[in-house]
């Protein structure tokens, strides 16, 4: 369960997360919001002065890149001739 799962509909949820945007600005530190999941938890955010935030209302996670073919060779045959 996300922190983020009662934003906007749990009072105290939402003085928490507030509380936490308004002390980064006063220390004058981005603020990062993770696991945004609906429209109205990035609006609220966003109201309250969050910098950035990001979650699965953004999008979904990729799928894991393949690595590099030459880095998984052992290293005498990985180099050009």
């Amino acid at each position: 369960m996300s922190q983020f799962d009662t934003l906007g509909t749990n009072p105290q949820t939402s003085a928490i997360v507030s509380s936490i945007v308004g002390m980064g600005q006063s220390l004058d530190i981005t603020i990062t919001a993770e696991g945004v999941e609906t429209e109205g938890q990035a609006a609220m955010l966003r109201r309250w002065g969050c910098d950035q935030v990001h979650g699965y209302y953004y999008g979904r996670p990729e799928a894991e890149v393949p690595n590099d073919p030459l880095e998984d060779m052992p290293h005498d045959r990985a180099k050009v001739a």
